[in-house]
């Protein structure tokens, strides 16, 4: 039974057999391979050549740098130059330099001078910085200060005379002055309006395009009804007929907006209907949008010009 197992066909012996080759042609390779491996040497002359170049390229790369001594130098000896009458307050640079002083203690006594600082006797010389006191002993003899080029002392504490401010004329009870056509001078004569009250009042009708009634300070966010109601009778309106109008059929979203009366919506809807209908000749043909109200109308129709 057991030859059953180890009886291999006729194809089936012709596969081992080339199967056995070709492990006997890998192992012969293999082996030769190996041996010729083994047989080469290297060259170990030529290795330590190589890096003998290699520690020569380097070397003369590496360049060492010079080493100067002190000593191969002179030690720098200032010119010396013989002493001289100066006054600190006019004397230059350079004279300075030749009467011993350093050249930055020199740049430093003409930044002290250009500040405003002044030496008013011999001795504030020496509080020049860094001055050496043997040297200060040796030009003291030698300062001459012009004291009329010295201006006279003035105290740190200045007093100013006090501001006096004229009292602004007020508009006596029972004068009146025109609304529209005062400036804030004049408003500023009314009792109860200041300057920032006046200029407010100025630019609120700037941008209305004029009042047609005193009654409309009340909506300024500037002014309370108590304030209003305390100069009010100062004012009048005696011309309502110059009130500036903005022409609807010619004007844009953002020229509506520009009155304190029209919003976005309401600008929007005049512009649409416009569009729709072409010339607009009233308010009335609003009266159906719900973004005007009654009292948008009676207000619009001072300012809203339809003739064009």
């Amino acid at each position: 039974m057991w030859k059953e197992y180890f009886s291999f066909s006729k194809r089936e012996r012709r596969s081992i057999w080339i199967l056995l080759a070709l492990i006997a042609i890998t192992v012969t390779v293999r082996f030769f391979l190996f041996r010729s491996n083994d047989s080469y040497s290297h060259d170990k002359d030529g290795e330590v050549a190589f890096e003998l170049e290699i520690k020569a390229f380097e070397a003369s790369k590496r360049r060492e740098r010079p080493v100067f001594k002190h000593s191969q130098y002179p030690k720098f000896q200032p010119q010396t130059y013989p002493l001289f009458d100066f006054d600190p307050n006019t004397a230059d640079s350079l004279s300075f330099v030749h009467l011993g002083l350093k050249p930055f203690q020199a740049r430093m006594i003409l930044k002290y001078r250009s500040k405003g600082g002044k030496y008013r006797k011999p001795e504030d010389f020496a509080r020049v910085p860094y001055l050496d006191k043997t040297l200060y002993i040796k030009l003291l003899p030698h300062i001459r200060i012009d004291q009329r080029l010295i201006a006279v002392h003035r105290d740190t504490i200045v007093k100013y005379k006090p501001v006096v401010y004229q009292k602004q004329e007020k508009l006596a009870e029972g004068t009146h002055i025109d609304l529209n056509k005062a400036d804030t001078s004049e408003l500023k004569k009314v009792p109860g309006i200041g300057s920032g009250i006046a200029h407010a009042i100025i630019n609120y009708r700037t941008r209305l395009g004029g009042f047609y009634s005193v009654s409309q300070l009340r909506e300024m966010k500037q002014l309370s009804p108590e304030q209003v109601e305390k100069f009010s009778h100062f004012l009048a309106l005696n011309d309502v007929s110059s009130l500036h109008r903005i022409p609807v059929n010619k004007s844009g979203i953002e020229r509506l907006m520009s009155h304190p009366y029209l919003n976005f919506y309401q600008a929007k809807a005049i512009v649409e209907l416009r569009k729709k209908k072409g010339k607009l000749t009233s308010l009335d043909q609003f009266s159906l949008y719900e973004e005007f109200t009654k009292q948008d109308f009676e207000r619009l129709a001072h300012y809203l010009d339809f003739s064009q």
